[in-house]
Formats: C-alpha cells, sequence, structure tokens
C-alpha cells in the first residue's frame, strides 16, 4: 500500500502521488503499450492524433 503510515500528512501523500505517477508514466514500461512508457506511447501517436482531430 502506498500511505500505510499512520502519521502520514497530506503533504507527504501529495508528494508520494506525485512521485507514483512520475514513474508510472515516464519509467515504467507497459507491456500493453509495446513495452513503452505512457509518455513514449502518447508522444509516439501525437502527430496521428492530431490529424484525425
Amino acid at each position: 500500500m502506498l500511505f500505510s503510515r499512520a502519521n502520514c500528512t497530506y503533504f507527504d501523500a501529495k508528494q508520494g502521488l506525485e512521485k507514483y505517477f512520475m514513474f508510472y508514466n515516464q519509467y515504467r514500461p507497459h507491456t500493453a503499450l509495446d513495452d513503452k512508457t505512457p509518455n513514449e506511447f502518447y508522444f509516439d501517436n501525437l502527430p496521428a492524433m492530431q490529424n484525425t482531430a
């Protein structure tokens, strides 16, 4: 669990979530995205998404 400490403050929780989301989106490859990070997948497909809008 991410925040199991009883003395965890709002700031601690916010900082921990920001750190986790950065890891999840920028560093952790996802098999469903051909082993790319979500950021890599998004920015690799951005030109295609802009052309459909």
